[in-house]
């Protein structure tokens, strides 16, 4: 049931740091609904077409908020999420939705080689 929330095939093993697939009650998976709800449906403008997760250095929680963020936005209905990971020294979104690293990612499919 969780794996077609997500879209993922049934093989694939999703990281337990992926906090709205694994514990949708938790206070934390509640902070991204909440984060979710306020950039979905602003109060003043439009909803945002595109997100940037960004920072300045490594380990401050870009990949976990930006996964768990479009985790959520996945479970809306009537939302679409395409999570990309443009970090191409050390990628590490694939790991948390069970994807493996022997797939084409970003730089290989704009190349034209996947």
């Amino acid at each position: 049931m969780k794996e077609i929330l997500l879209g993922l095939e049934e093989d694939r093993s999703v990281s337990e740091e992926l906090v709205v697939f694994h514990s949708p009650d938790s206070l934390f998976a509640e902070c991204c609904r909440f984060l979710r709800a306020k950039i979905i449906r602003p109060s003043s403008d439009k909803p945002p077409r595109t997100i940037l997760i960004s920072s300045a250095l490594m380990g401050e929680g870009k990949t976990f908020v930006a996964c768990n963020l479009a985790a959520s936005i996945s479970q809306t209905p009537e939302e679409y999420a395409l999570l990309v990971d443009t970090d191409l020294r050390n990628p590490s979104a694939h790991r948390m939705f069970g994807i493996s690293p022997d797939e084409p990612g970003l730089s290989l499919r704009q190349c034209g080689i996947a």
